[in-house]
């Protein structure tokens, strides 16, 4: 009798403690906090790059190490990444790499911006010939100034354009990449360090390691 009453008073408590939890945060939050009980890899998949803004400002803001490998790079003009460059601390030292498109794609066997410009047009008219390589430039001119001060490693890559994944000290942030929608609109995934985590930490040193520094 004692088993079945402390069984059903644990019921009680963890249902209210899941009540609890849904009231007074986001389902973004209790989706990780179930996770991380769970020690899953994956803490939580928000359905677009809007949406996971939040904690991935809080994990770049935490960071000493942030690694990033992206597609346009026109969203590093804005938040959540201003604490990175223009509203970054004098004192605050970040690991900061960033890998973006090479404008002048040098690898003979595919033209991988044209594929994505490609991909891009079939679903967004305003996609003419170069309006990518064009807003990737306009990236590059931004970051080149922090790469000449020294507060960041900006390498450009001619490789397929996969997806943007960010990786920080405690975790990975993959947003894979559709051909029938814009990024802003793939769901993100939030990993914790595990196999994911090191395997892209890995693919982004690969790659920076055959990418160009821009002139």
């Amino acid at each position: 009798m004692l088993n079945f009453l402390l069984g059903v008073l644990s019921s009680i408590a963890g249902s209210l403690i899941l009540i609890v939890l849904t009231r007074i945060s986001s389902k973004y939050i209790f989706f990780e906090f179930c996770s991380r009980m769970l020690g899953n890899e994956l803490l939580v998949k928000f359905e677009n790059r809007e949406s996971s803004k939040k904690s991935l400002q809080s994990a770049l803001n935490s960071s000493s190490m942030v690694y990033i490998f992206a597609g346009r790079g026109n969203e590093l003009r804005r938040e959540p990444f201003e604490e990175l460059f223009h509203k970054r601390p004098a004192n605050r030292k970040v690991d900061l790499q960033i890998l973006l498109p090479n404008p002048e794609q040098d690898d003979i066997r595919n033209n991988w911006l044209k594929e994505r410009e490609a991909e891009l047009s079939s679903f967004d008219s305003s996609y003419k010939v170069n309006t990518l390589k064009t807003e990737i430039i306009a990236s590059i001119q931004y970051l080149k100034g922090y790469f000449e001060q020294d507060k960041c490693i900006l390498g450009l890559y001619s490789f397929p354009h996969i997806g943007r994944f960010i990786v920080t000290d405690d975790y990975l942030f993959l947003t894979p990449y559709s051909n029938k929608n814009h990024a802003r609109d793939c769901p993100v995934y939030k990993f914790k360090k595990g196999h994911l985590y090191y395997n892209y930490l890995r693919l982004f040193c690969q790659i920076k390691l055959v990418s160009k520094s821009p002139t």
